[in-house]
């Protein structure tokens, strides 16, 4: 099948590790830079991910075509979670043939190193990936669109979120 010939070509990182810096992987992430006629060739690509993605949970800016991957560290390290967070950065068609996500190692659009970095931003507990959000700093709730960023937008129906600081948020029984 399609799928398990993309599975059978990722190429796991060569010394077997798989997390780098964190701190650069969030610059790859917040990187849009590459692949277009005005970027410079010798300049290293960008992941972009923020494109489609909400990463750490302060952003204001992201994408809604993927889904949010804030917290993804509470996933774990162990060596499953590893192998498939790399071969979904590596090659997203061994799992999802009709993924819109770039292939970004099976194209050689970002290193082995990016793609460490990237790992240990999605993925280390001190990533902001994986920090609670701030509430507002005078401790009260707010309501915000994602489309239009602020109470003071106009309605759009089913879209408002209720953010509220952790100290008041509501206890599940």
């Amino acid at each position: 099948s399609l799928r398990a010939e993309r599975l059978a070509a990722v190429v796991l990182p060569a010394d077997g590790q798989y997390l780098g810096d964190w701190q650069r992987g969030a610059e790859v992430a917040g990187n849009g830079r590459g692949l277009q006629s005005s970027d410079d060739p010798a300049q290293p690509n960008g992941g972009n991910c923020y494109a489609c993605h909400q990463l750490a949970p302060d952003e204001v800016a992201y994408g809604t075509l993927g889904p949010s991957l804030t917290g993804y560290g509470a996933r774990g390290q162990s060596e499953a979670m590893l192998q498939y967070t790399w071969t979904k950065l590596w090659d997203t068609h061994a799992y999802n043939l009709c993924s819109h996500m770039p292939r970004f190692g099976a194209q050689g659009i970002l290193t082995e190193q990016q793609l460490k970095d990237v790992m240990a931003y999605l993925l280390d507990p001190a990533s902001p990936v994986n920090q609670a959000a701030d509430g507002p700093a005078d401790g009260r709730a707010t309501c915000v669109t994602p489309s239009a960023g602020g109470p003071e937008s106009p309605p759009l129906a089913g879209t408002w979120k209720f953010q509220s600081p952790p100290d008041i948020r509501p206890v599940s029984a």
